[in-house]
């Protein structure tokens, strides 16, 4: 389902909605790539005094990354940043981005109940039979805490 709205912060507006092609749920990973990037420069991506020309970067400009970001963390943005929607990270799964499928394994997994038709549970959470299972030895105490 596709919407025509143009409503949002207008720093954070994917091309799609800029281009009035419609759009679905990849604006929202290009809205999570535009809030990671400000979070780690402490501004909007494309941004300018111009509202005007900042529509037009972000419609035809490449993302310029800071040359601090790891390799994996610029792959990411930058397939949060794919002008073609249809490429965009995120429309399919996101943890298959090179450089991120089992980049670090969770410190805590939390137990959970197979409940009926539940294909996707976390199978070695269910073996844990209302367990948690602490992967990281050092968080047993400091979790019981949260």
């Amino acid at each position: 389902m596709y919407s025509k709205n143009e409503g949002g912060t207008p720093e954070y507006l994917a091309p799609e909605i800029l281009l009035k092609q419609g759009h679905g749920k990849p604006v929202d990973w290009w809205t999570f790539g535009c809030i990671m990037y400000e979070m780690l420069t402490g501004m909007p991506p494309f941004s300018t005094q111009n509202r005007e020309e900042m529509f037009k970067k972000i419609k035809t400009q490449p993302l310029k990354l800071p040359a601090h970001l790891s390799a994996s963390l610029a792959d990411l943005m930058q397939r949060l940043f794919e002008k073609d929607p249809r490429k965009r990270i995120g429309t399919r799964n996101l943890f298959y981005s090179r450089g991120l499928a089992g980049a670090a394994p969770a410190p805590l997994v939390p137990a959970a109940q197979l409940e009926r038709g539940d294909r996707q549970a976390d199978q070695p959470a269910l073996r844990a039979q209302g367990q948690e299972q602490h992967r990281h030895p050092e968080l047993r105490q400091g979790a019981s805490l949260i």
